[in-house]
């Protein structure tokens, strides 16, 4: 009896060691199929540092800068330029738009006095300093980049101007026109290094808060002004003898006496930059003979 009950017991033992070695197998094959639960501890820790340094070196918005670096100097790393001054935040120097301003009182006159304040953020200023310039080729190629409607200092200004042509009430076309190239050619004239004066072409508002530059400079300043008031307005390449000799602008008008040049079936005239009271369509003398004359898109 004690040999039969002992072959009973050993046959329970063996039956729980078969029922539990096969909960065993089982449980080790579906953790085997579940890539999360099979993954050691260290991966995952692993897992979460690598993605932490992805995060921190990206560069969603493009513009030069780790998330990293953008959380350093508070700017977005969803915006290329951060305070919306026209200068991607790897190079502006205040991309906050936190930072010092230079200013420019303005005087000139058009059928009255007029004066206005012109400023600017001098990360801006910096900017156009250092922005290299590309090889000159007299062309729309060229020209386009320094005509940017949406400069924030052409903005500012345009919008006084603009307050003044509406608040006058009895000015016509030719007035408005005039009022705005009158503001440009009150600036002085200056050429050569013996001016102090550096011949590479200029952003509009270098030469507004300068207050000078050649006739490449003021043409510049003044289609900037009048393209951003929805004016139409060229440049006008002058020569002479083949050989490019001046700048200045071309603006759309009709029924005007003087000197214009048809582009798409338009009357263009010329108006000087760099003298003060040359009217809508003169021509200064220097250049009615043997002159040349190419319009400019912008």
């Amino acid at each position: 009896m004690s040999g039969f009950f002992k072959s009973i017991v050993i046959m329970v033992i063996l039956a729980a060691l078969i029922v539990g070695g096969f909960y065993v197998y089982l449980n080790q094959t579906i953790n085997k199929n579940n890539p999360i639960n099979n993954r050691p501890a260290t991966t995952n820790r692993f897992d979460s540092i690598r993605e932490e340094v992805d995060i921190y070196t990206a560069d969603a918005d493009g513009d030069g800068l780790t998330f990293a670096q953008e959380k350093k100097k508070g700017t977005s790393d969803n915006n290329v330029d951060s305070d919306a001054d026209g200068i991607p935040d790897n190079i502006d120097i205040a991309p906050l738009g936190i930072g010092k301003k230079i200013s420019k009182i303005l005087n000139w006159n058009y059928k009255a006095p007029h004066t206005t304040e012109a400023y600017l953020p001098m990360d801006i200023m910096d900017y156009y300093k250092k922005r290299p310039r590309p090889k000159h080729t007299f062309d729309a190629t060229y020209y386009t980049p320094f005509i940017n409607s949406n400069d924030i200092g052409i903005k500012r200004l345009t919008a006084e101007l603009k307050t003044t042509i509406e608040a006058t009430g009895s000015w016509d076309y030719y007035d408005e026109i005039m009022y705005v190239v009158g503001m440009v050619q009150q600036m002085r004239y200056a050429q050569g290094s013996t001016d102090g004066f550096d011949l590479s072409t200029k952003y509009p508002m270098q030469t507004i808060i300068t207050a000078k530059g050649d006739c490449e400079d003021t043409s510049i300043l003044a289609a900037a002004l009048l393209k951003r008031l929805d004016y139409e307005v060229k440049l006008v390449r002058l020569d002479i003898e083949g050989s490019v000799a001046h700048i200045g602008i071309a603006v759309w008008g009709e029924g005007v006496v003087g000197t214009s040049w048809m582009k798409d079936g338009r009357n263009f005239y010329y108006i000087e930059t760099t003298t003060p009271g040359n009217k809508f369509g003169e021509l200064p003398s220097e250049w009615q003979d043997s002159t040349t004359a190419t319009l400019i898109d912008i």
